[in-house]
């Protein structure tokens, strides 16, 4: 046993298996420790991600919660000035708000998906903000999102 550690003896657990020992440190880690067991942490709960694909997924979730937040707050003044009724009203929030977050897309509603459909949840709800609050161009017709749509699909 090393010195910098306390041994804690567990003897029964509530559902009667006999205990193990834990230990617990008794002093700080230092920032290199701290980076290799962090590091450790990432890659159990990443799997077989490459950590450069990941950091795209978790670049995404942010950049959604940030989106919905922000969004949010928005409704929440639009309310102190119009009402609650006409705050919550699609038509007013895209002539009023820089960007409309669809029902069907809001944070809750997204991460409340199974967790093997957030993925596809989460594109779908940011395209989903895309159409909602894009610029129709009515020389071409349809938002910016709809034309790369159409775009991708001639190019397969």
């Amino acid at each position: 046993m090393e010195p910098s550690e306390v041994v804690i003896e567990v003897a029964s657990l509530p559902n009667g298996t006999n205990g193990n020992q834990v230990s617990v440190p008794t002093r700080r880690m230092t920032q290199a420790e701290l980076d290799g067991f962090l590091e450790k942490a990432a890659d159990i709960l990443r799997g077989n991600v490459d950590h450069s694909e990941f950091r795209g997924y978790v670049f995404a979730l942010l950049f959604f919660k940030r989106i919905s937040d922000v969004f949010d707050e928005a409704v929440r003044k639009l309310a102190k000035d119009v009402g609650e009724d006409l705050a919550n009203d699609p038509v007013m929030q895209k002539k009023s708000l820089p960007f409309v977050v669809p029902q069907d897309s809001r944070w809750e509603k997204v991460t409340g998906a199974p967790s093997t459909q957030l993925g596809q949840s989460l594109n779908d709800a940011m395209l989903a903000i895309e159409r909602a609050s894009g610029e129709t161009d009515h020389r071409r017709g349809g938002t910016e999102t709809d034309r790369g749509i159409q775009r991708r699909a001639s190019q397969a």
